[in-house]
Parts: C-alpha cells; structure tokens; sequence
C-alpha cells in the first residue's frame, strides 16, 4: 500500500482542509496515470465514461444512505444496551454498600 507522501495525519483527514489535501493528492495521481492515454480518447468514449460516472456516483450515494441507516441503528443499539447496563449497575453498587 502506498505511503502518504505529505505530512498530512489521518486524524487531519476528517477536517474539510485534510479532505481538500486528499483530492488534490487523488488528482495529481490520476494525472499522472492518464496523461498519455487522454490523447487517445475519443468522443463516444467520453459519453460512456460519463455514464458509468454518473452510474457509480448513484450507487456511491445510495450505499452512503444505507451507511448512515446501519449507523444509526449501531448507534440505537449502543444507547440501549448502555441503559441497560446504567441500570443494571446501580442495584449491584447498592449491594455492595450493602
């Protein structure tokens, strides 16, 4: 796996400037790969690179939505069982006062 080459920290990366150094690095890199090869592309290649574009920016968002509905309902569940847990505690703290 490729090492950072900036000094930017993964606990950065969550903060809107860390993202905007992520993009630009992902930029530079795709530049680097296509720089020969977008002489070649032709128009018909475009339209259809555009889809598939277009097709994947759909399932991104549609599993970003199950994403943020499976978080939800992690989070629901971890507030249950710490109630549950909250309550169980206070009768054991009670009985050892005891």
């Amino acid at each position: 796996m490729n090492q950072p080459t900036s000094d930017v920290t993964d606990a950065s990366l969550s903060t809107a400037e860390g993202m905007t150094e992520l993009r630009r690095r992902a930029e530079a890199q795709l530049i680097g790969k296509l720089r020969g090869r977008l002489d070649k592309i032709e128009a018909a290649d475009v339209e259809w690179l555009v889809h598939e574009l277009g097709v994947h920016q759909v399932e991104l968002e549609a599993q970003n939505e199950q994403l943020l509905h499976v978080q939800a309902a992690l989070e629901a569940s971890r507030d249950r069982y710490l109630a549950l847990y909250e309550m169980l505690l206070r009768p054991r703290q009670a009985i050892a006062n005891c």
